[in-house]
């Protein structure tokens, strides 16, 4: 489709960076994302 865009959201890349990197290389996304995500008790220290 014209125009179209492919986003990707990434997930940890569980110490295979280097697979995922080349994966991500020979197709490139439009655009990536990664969600972070912090613990509760991170989040309270980060808080305030």
């Amino acid at each position: 489709l014209a125009g179209m865009a492919i986003e990707i959201l990434v997930p940890d890349f569980r110490g295979r960076d280097d697979r995922a990197l080349e994966i991500l290389k020979s197709a490139p996304p439009d655009v990536m994302n990664h969600n972070l995500i912090e613990a509760d008790q991170v989040s309270a220290t980060v808080d305030r």
